[in-house]
């Protein structure tokens, strides 16, 4: 073998040494990618005010403003949580008026909000149940990068239907804001579990126009 021949095999085996034992445990790591680090408050809770037709214990860490999107309808509001602005609840309310199409529609309306998802959801899963008070419950659980990812529905079946939703502004933040995410849905819980309509309210109508 010659001279510059054997000098490149030896080359090489060290070459191929040298990429084998970076390759170990003691070798080059990716860095794994980083998560938002996000401090919660520990729960608490106040009335909503009297002003609507339906009452919960809300956050205290929530901000009740008026929804003023073109779809928007007397009592539909956003609790929005802050100082951390990364999720909110959208809240909207129909008067049934002991009509039973009117009833339909608004459940129909309620599904189809959640199947809309479909595409980038990786489950749905819809439960129906009773609130304590004994008002008809559903509720959708839906996985993926989705901007709505608990969805809740709480009627009498013949006077109220109330919706609420968690949303938050990047969907394809979710893995990182999952601690946000959880906390808001043990809000909406809390909500579900202190639901209740009511046929008089103790201040006049809307309660953005009286304050």
């Amino acid at each position: 073998m010659h001279l510059h021949q054997l000098v490149r095999t030896i080359f090489s085996l060290l070459l191929i040494s040298t990429l084998f034992s970076c390759s170990g445990s003691d070798g080059f790591v990716p860095k794994q990618r980083g998560f938002y680090r996000i401090e919660l408050p520990k729960a608490d809770y106040r009335m909503l005010p009297d002003s609507f037709p339906y009452s919960f214990e809300l956050s205290k860490f929530t901000r009740i403003q008026e929804d003023t999107s073109a779809i928007a309808e007397q009592f539909w509001i956003q609790l929005n949580y802050e100082p951390v602005a990364m999720a909110s609840i959208h809240i909207s309310y129909k008067a049934i008026k002991n009509k039973q199409d009117l009833f339909e529609d608004y459940i129909n309306d309620t599904y189809k909000l959640a199947a809309k998802h479909n595409i980038k959801a990786s489950s749905i899963e819809q439960t129906v149940q009773k609130t304590p008070k004994g008002y008809g419950l559903t509720l959708y659980e839906i996985e993926g990068d989705v901007p709505t990812t608990f969805h809740i529905a709480i009627t009498d079946s013949a006077k109220h239907y109330f919706r609420a939703a968690l949303y938050v502004p990047s969907s394809t933040l979710n893995d990182s804001l999952a601690p946000v995410l959880e906390y808001v849905r043990a809000d909406m819980m809390r909500m579900i579990e202190t639901f209740e309509f009511k046929e008089e309210v103790k201040t006049p109508f809307p309660y953005f126009r009286t304050r």
